[in-house]
């Protein structure tokens, strides 16, 4: 399924998380995290087996002929596997982070997101002052559903993290700008995103978000799911790679943020 969803000759060992390209498919490199490497992104760590894989990252995936396209605009595409699993209770994610701003514009790099393997929970936490000394305020914070074929925009100012609520690997594909500046620290700081999507027996959707209380105050939760902009390249069961290769025009708001921003904005609705 993970070849349907991408559009893309690669398969995923579902025991590793480790991908395979195939047909002439290209990747640059990869990286993986281990819990050992991520305790202080969790909630509880009793018990912790250090050496568990979490996720493996492949950056800079593409066929060659396609390779001057993405340089053109500065764009990279990459591959995150996430394993299925939790840490008493926390579902295995990613580590979460902020982008900063393309030069001389108001609003930070979004990015694209597209599951294409299982489900994937984006965690997006609106913050305009996450740069602060004080680590500014978050104003909006949800929890998107993601289901595989369906992609989402990442909002200027939001913090983001990528969670598999479920049993098996789940892998999600991004766009994103190559020099966008990535700023860790403020989801570290606070030892996590501010939402915990963890496991819970008996509810229909197979989790709940759980506020991170080292954020102090919080708004609301919201559990949300993407929507489609066909203007913006996302449209459900078009695979956002072959999207940008022949319309890559539609992605011209990650590196201009400014002139999209309120049609970013409206990219996901709360259910």
């Amino acid at each position: 399924m993970i070849e349907k969803h991408s559009g893309l000759p690669m398969s995923v060992n579902e025991e590793t998380g480790e991908l395979e390209f195939h047909s002439g498919l290209l990747c640059e490199g990869s990286s993986m995290k281990k819990l050992g490497q991520m305790t202080g992104l969790f909630k509880d760590v009793r018990g912790i087996e250090e050496d568990r894989l979490v996720y493996r990252a492949y950056r800079d995936i593409r066929f060659r002929k396609d390779e001057d396209l993405f340089r053109k605009w500065d764009y990279r595409y990459d591959v995150t596997v996430v394993m299925p699993g939790d840490l008493n209770g926390e579902f295995y994610k990613t580590s979460g982070h902020f982008h900063g701003c393309p030069p001389l514009a108001k609003y930070p790099f979004p990015e694209v997101y597209e599951v294409i393997k299982g489900e994937i929970v984006f965690v997006l936490q609106r913050n305009a002052d996450f740069g602060r000394p004080d680590g500014g305020k978050i104003t909006q914070l949800q929890a998107v559903r993601v289901k595989a074929g369906q992609a989402i925009i990442v909002p200027s100012h939001c913090g983001h993290g990528s969670i598999n609520p479920t049993g098996g690997v789940s892998a999600f594909s991004n766009i994103a700008v190559v020099s966008c500046p990535i700023d860790y620290e403020p989801v570290k700081k606070h030892h996590g995103l501010a939402a915990r999507i963890m496991k819970e027996e008996g509810n229909t959707i197979g989790f709940k978000a759980a506020a991170n209380n080292d954020y102090g105050e919080l708004p609301e939760i919201e559990l949300a799911e993407p929507l489609e902009n066909a203007r913006l390249g996302i449209e459900f069961g078009v695979p956002c790679y072959c999207n940008f290769i022949r319309h890559p025009e539609r992605y011209d708001f990650l590196l201009h943020p400014d002139s999209y921003i309120d049609e970013i904005d409206k990219m996901t609705k709360v259910i």
